[in-house]
């Protein structure tokens, strides 16, 4: 829906229907039939990997983010095993390693969608608010590594239309998870937790914490809410933990974990650790397991796409090789050690093994090069690009003479629009992402109707839209220094057809 990709998401036009993806019952994933993934900025998906927004709560209702089209659309598609909408993450997962180990597994065993239509687990991710800055975290969702860089904070999206919305769909859901961000430290979060105590207060929460901000308060809520518990735990040592979780001390966190422990024994919840497994940790992974196993804590592994130094797929193979080996020669000592956590030790060396054995252009497609940096879209240097010559090509291809232009950072956020675009669409534009930029193109000129990726390479990217009300030809450009590298993004767009509504 977006006429810039999200940050973090590749360039890649969507590949159709993918028989090679094992299908869950009738469908590739059930997500997008039961599932929503709200973001910080107000962002609407079926995922947290889906790439293509439902819609975005500031502009839009979410009943009619629900029943809108775009998602009966996803549905549809997915429904087909046709995973170009925005689902390409895990149409590449499932080619590499199989459908078992691709995201869209998780959701074989959540409840389907009832009779009544409605969805039944919402992921609140309503603030990107965190104390910590970790190394494989980004200003999307952390507001302390946020404000060392330039850009504006992330503006509050959920008011009260939102959480009126809300009480609409918490009586029918199953389950509801809450991440950010750090949960305790979001005022929305508590906003939808007293609505959960008032409307639904048999529901299955879970809080995913980085197990810093235990307070009187976050003490409160969990004595009238019971929840689930999910720890992110990166590491096995003070000091991997520390360079990891930049602004968290382990022995708070290891206490903490351990009142966690005995408050999900005493009111019947669950607790688990959360571990996102990184070359910066992959030699305490054995060591990790052996803690949670110790406190009796299943692990779940994240696989971290990016940034690519936090990736381990995007290692070159004789690296992964030698991570296999050291692996490997611990087997014999952690089947003693593991019965919890034993399969999650297997999974993950056969995921890596798998990966060894996977060409590096094949893992390479898999893995985005960073999650926020303007390299994904234009990863190698090059020469200077001729914005001129491209700016008067496009002006003569438009209906009013007019080349509206944009200034987009290494994080893909709106820095400056150069040309006052935001008149255009209605509102300001600097400081917003892509994203927000495709729902206002979408709000101004109707529904997106048709996209054609006819260029990218690395000297350029261009697509033609055709919205209900108006065709748009957009060329992102990339601004380089004089090494070559790039360092921003310049957006040019001319409108080639048919008037605005």
């Amino acid at each position: 829906m977006d006429m810039l990709p999200s940050p973090g998401t590749r360039v890649r036009l969507g590949t159709g229907a993918a028989p090679s993806v094992g299908a869950a019952g009738a469908t590739g994933c059930q997500a997008p039939s039961m599932h929503l993934y709200l973001a910080p900025n107000g962002e609407v998906r079926a995922c947290c990997n889906n790439q293509q927004p439902l819609g975005w709560v500031p502009h839009d209702r979410l009943g009619d983010i629900w029943r809108g089209h775009r998602r009966a659309a996803l549905v549809a598609a997915i429904h087909r095993n046709d995973f170009s909408q925005g689902c390409w993450t895990c149409e590449d997962e499932a080619r590499i390693e199989g459908r078992d180990a691709s995201y869209a597994a998780v959701f074989d065993h959540e409840p389907p969608a009832g009779p009544d239509g409605w969805p039944t687990f919402v992921e609140f991710n309503l603030s990107n608010r965190c104390n910590l800055r970790c190394v494989q975290c980004n200003p999307e969702l952390s507001s302390s590594i946020r404000a060392l860089t330039d850009l504006p904070p992330v503006p509050a999206a959920y008011g009260d239309e939102f959480f009126e919305d809300l009480r609409e769909f918490l009586p029918h859901l199953h389950r509801a998870q809450f991440a950010g961000g750090e949960p305790f430290l979001a005022p929305e979060n508590y906003r939808v937790w007293d609505l959960v105590a008032e409307l639904a207060p048999g529901l299955d929460v879970t809080v995913v914490t980085n197990a810093t901000h235990l307070t009187d308060r976050a003490r409160e809520v969990l004595e009238r809410v019971p929840m689930s518990i999910v720890v992110s735990l990166d590491g096995a040592s003070a000091t991997t933990f520390e360079s990891i979780r930049r602004g968290a001390s382990f022995e708070q966190v290891v206490d903490h974990v351990d009142w966690f422990v005995d408050y999900t024994r005493r009111v019947g919840t669950r607790c688990s650790v959360n571990h996102c497994l990184m070359p910066q940790n992959v030699r305490e992974y054995g060591d990790l397991l052996c803690l949670a196993e110790d406190r009796g804590l299943a692990v779940q592994v994240s696989v971290v796409r990016a940034p690519a130094e936090c990736a381990l797929g995007t290692l070159p193979t004789a690296e992964i090789e030698a991570v296999v080996e050291h692996l490997q020669s611990e087997d014999g000592r952690l089947r003693g050690r593991l019965v919890r956590n034993l399969a999650v030790w297997e999974r993950e060396l056969a995921r890596l093994t798998s990966w060894a054995g996977a060409a590096e252009s094949v893992r390479a497609e898999a893995f985005d090069r960073t999650r926020a940096d303007v390299v994904a879209l234009f990863p190698q240097p090059g020469a200077p690009v001729a914005v001129d010559a491209v700016r008067d090509e496009l002006r003569a291809s438009s209906n009013d003479g007019i080349v509206h232009e944009l200034l987009l950072d290494r994080s893909l956020q709106i820095t400056a629009d150069v040309s006052g675009f935001g008149a255009v669409v209605g509102s300001g534009l600097e400081g917003r992402s892509t994203t927000e930029l495709g729902v206002l193109m979408e709000r101004r000129f109707g529904a997106l109707r048709d996209r054609q990726r006819v260029r990218d390479d690395q000297d350029g990217i261009e697509v033609r839209d055709q919205y209900a009300g108006a065709d748009w030809r957009a060329v992102l450009l990339p601004l380089r220094d004089v090494e070559g590298w790039t360092v921003q993004v310049q957006w040019l767009a001319v409108r080639t057809g048919r008037d605005g509504t």
